[in-house]
């Protein structure tokens, strides 16, 4: 259960950082936030191949 819940929170912190690198016009963000995003999608993508790499454990009723 931790493992999956890890993997949503992961994937949704790509996706918001994907938001903030694509972002355009008024909305463009700093290339200091654009950097950090790219980092923190790394760090992210590299947690969550932690997760699937360690295996999820069978539910327990």
């Amino acid at each position: 259960m931790i493992g999956m819940i890890g993997t949503m929170i992961g994937l949704y912190c790509i996706t918001r950082c994907l938001s903030f690198i694509t972002r355009a016009g008024d909305r463009n963000e700093h290339i200091i936030v654009r950097v950090m995003a790219v980092v923190t999608i790394l760090m992210c993508i590299l947690g969550v191949l932690s997760f699937f790499s360690s295996g999820f454990p069978a539910p327990t009723p």
